[in-house]
């Protein structure tokens, strides 16, 4: 599993990364193919500019489920700090990576 980021307008400090890194690592917890290493994980953080100071920044994560069923699996949403955007991000995505594995457990 590779964990790719890309930051837009502003720069993670080391424990804000460090802190992201292990958060989007335990997906691999989620069975053997989401740990492989063709599974690809790009985490995507950038800083909006907005007249209130909440929801300042937005984050998204694709992870793409290699093969035999090449799934991609997306989540999004926005928070006041880097870490509590991928926080909510993360509850949004593991319910789909449950879905995903109830779906081809069931095939």
């Amino acid at each position: 599993m590779s964990i790719q980021f890309f930051v837009k307008d502003f720069r993670l400090n080391t424990n804000e990364q460090s802190y992201i890194e292990k958060r989007v690592a335990k997906i691999a917890h989620f069975g053997s193919k989401l740990n492989d290493e063709a599974t690809v994980i790009r985490v995507e953080i950038e800083k909006r500019e907005t007249k209130a100071m909440e929801d300042h920044f937005d984050a998204k994560i694709h992870v793409n489920v290699p093969a035999p069923h090449n799934t991609p699996i997306f989540a999004e949403d926005h928070a006041e700090t880097p870490t509590k955007a991928i926080d909510l991000v993360l509850e949004k995505l593991t319910k789909q990576i449950e879905k995903y594995k109830t779906k081809m457990s069931g095939k």
